[in-house]
């Protein structure tokens, strides 16, 4: 299974793991080296800031807690 998300380009991954809830999404990491670099080696916080907002959390965009989201560890 991991061989198939190998083949794909990351974007489409990250598009799928989008739709998984943020602990599937780090136990899923752990499966294969190609799956932990797309999960936490990604060029930008495309995949974390999406399942971030996806879910009930505080956004931290929002005074009083702005901050620049080009800085934001959305990861963390």
């Amino acid at each position: 299974m991991a061989d198939l998300f190998a083949q794909l380009p990351r974007e489409v991954v990250e598009h799928i793991l989008i739709f998984a809830h943020p602990c599937d999404v780090a136990s899923l990491s752990r499966t294969c080296r190609h799956l932990y670099n797309v999960v936490h080696r990604p060029p930008d916080n495309y995949l974390w800031r999406e399942l971030f907002l996806e879910y009930p959390f505080d956004d931290p965009r929002t005074p009083p807690l702005f901050l620049d989201k080009s800085d934001y560890n959305w990861a963390a």
